[in-house]
């Protein structure tokens, strides 16, 4: 994928794709479509080409359950267009590469986790327009948020980390607390019938540890959900304690482009500045 770049003429013409249009006339699905099915799936790969030659991936994974749905008709409408035009003209990320990824529960739904491709232009917009919203979720307090870290740190291939050493980003976005686990039946169930290898649950703090290693995580709450209307503390203490700084408490979801073009701006000067630091210093000792 990647093949393409965004181009900000197009985005216009993007806008008024969906005027008119309601939830339910742009997303049609009523099963989850093959494409976005993780079973089986080996590795998403997120790979330079001519076109973009120092790709930087970027996974957005959003909550779809009965209280979320209206986050990927925001995405669809207006989000993805104002994301690669705030991280393009503003010179954040020189060469994009978005997968979008849908988000369920694991207890409750049958399709807890869709996943797109890596993709640089408004493309991706197709991915999301494949997402089937389920409208599920359940009473138990979360929603499956761990299955996007554990399908990045064991199921995406990106050569801005193998060629560059460099991490990529990674949101995901919902109203509910943080799970404590990642259980084995759900990731044989939905990813890979031997679950990896897995042999018992995961703590969901290992899990965004070992995204980590490729990706720099974080969660955005929602505070117009149902949940987090309700029981605020609760969502935000769930959070802050498996990813502390990184979970971000957001009160407008039209505003979350810009949330997250924000702090990936923000994140990638601070490491630039420590690179900075650090070859000024060798510089000096040689």
């Amino acid at each position: 994928m990647g093949l393409s770049r965004f181009a900000p003429s197009t985005l216009s013409t993007y806008n008024t794709i969906y005027e008119g249009r309601t939830q339910e006339e742009i997303f049609v699905n009523e099963r989850m479509d093959k494409d976005l099915d993780p079973m089986g799936v080996k590795v998403r790969e997120a790979r330079d080409s001519e076109a973009n030659p120092e790709s930087m991936p970027i996974i957005i994974g959003v909550d779809v359950t009965g209280s979320m749905g209206f986050l990927a008709d925001q995405i669809v409408r207006t989000g993805l267009g104002e994301l690669f035009k705030s991280l393009l003209d503003g010179g954040i990320v020189a060469d994009p590469a978005l997968m979008t990824m849908a988000i369920g529960d694991v207890e409750c739904d049958s399709a807890p986790l869709q996943v797109g491709q890596f993709e640089s232009d408004l493309v991706a917009t197709t991915w999301l327009e494949k997402i089937f919203i389920e409208g599920g979720g359940g009473g138990n307090r979360h929603e499956s948020y761990d299955l996007p870290y554990y399908f990045a740190a064991y199921h995406t291939v990106t050569d801005a980390y193998e060629k560059r050493g460099k991490k990529g980003f990674l949101f995901t976005v919902g109203d509910e607390p943080a799970p404590r686990v990642t259980e084995v039946r759900g990731l044989r169930r939905f990813i890979n019938k031997d679950a990896d290898g897995v042999q018992q649950d995961i703590p969901f703090r290992d899990v965004i540890a070992a995204a980590e290693e490729k990706y720099h995580c974080f969660h955005i709450m929602i505070a117009e959900g149902y949940h987090a209307t309700r029981r605020p503390d609760d969502v935000k203490n769930t959070w802050r304690k498996v990813m502390g700084e990184n979970a971000i408490w957001l009160e407008d979801h039209t505003q979350l482009a810009k949330v997250i073009s924000d702090k990936i701006a923000e994140y990638k000067d601070s490491v630039e500045d420590i690179n900075s630091v650090l070859d000024t210093l060798k510089t000096g000792i040689a």
